[in-house]
């Protein structure tokens, strides 16, 4: 009963990195550069979605499907 208890102290870290909002501008070769609102920062994005993990992720998906081949026989 005679243990101190230690003090819990409120730690504060540095503010959070921002979250962006890209503002996409037109493909140019095959890329797509987008800047942040926010603070202005830069990132260039494929132009095309063959070979990104969502699109494979989608394309087996469909394949794997029988919603729309149903739908064609139907």
């Amino acid at each position: 009963m005679g243990d101190k208890q230690p003090d819990l102290r409120l730690v504060a870290s540095d503010p959070p990195a921002c979250v962006h909002h890209w503002l996409l501008g037109d493909p140019v070769n095959n890329q797509i550069v987008g800047r942040c609102r926010s603070c202005g920062a830069r990132r260039v994005y494929s132009g095309s979605v063959e070979g990104t993990d969502r699109f494979d992720d989608y394309r087996e998906l469909t394949a794997s499907s029988t919603y729309y081949t149903d739908r064609r026989i139907a």
